[in-house]
């Protein structure tokens, strides 16, 4: 599941780069402004990642975007460093492994 969607962004991100990046694209053509076209391909980007963050599959597996979401309250000061290190590190796993053993 995570490799489909990590699938679909890659070929999103391919699709938007030739749009926006190659010489013999209308797109590019129409819109001279590098800055533009670089603003428009991240936008195009980050459209791509939330329909993927909110499609079922999407929904279904949430561990590939878990990480950020912990720094975000880490930055807001709703949990100690300390705390925000461990659930990092259960999270990928390394903090279950060493408990284990």
């Amino acid at each position: 599941m995570e490799a489909g969607l990590l699938g679909a962004f890659m070929v999103s991100a391919c699709i938007f780069g030739i749009l926006y990046g190659h010489p013999g694209s209308t797109v590019r053509q129409t819109i001279p402004s590098t800055f533009i076209r670089g603003l428009l391909g991240g936008l195009s980007m980050g459209a791509t990642a939330l329909c993927i963050f909110y499609s079922p599959w999407g929904k279904q597996s949430r561990g590939a975007h878990q990480s950020i979401g912990d720094a975000g309250i880490l930055r807001l000061g709703k949990v100690r460093m300390l705390t925000a290190l461990q659930l990092y590190l259960w999270d990928k796993g390394h903090l279950r492994w060493s408990l284990l053993e």
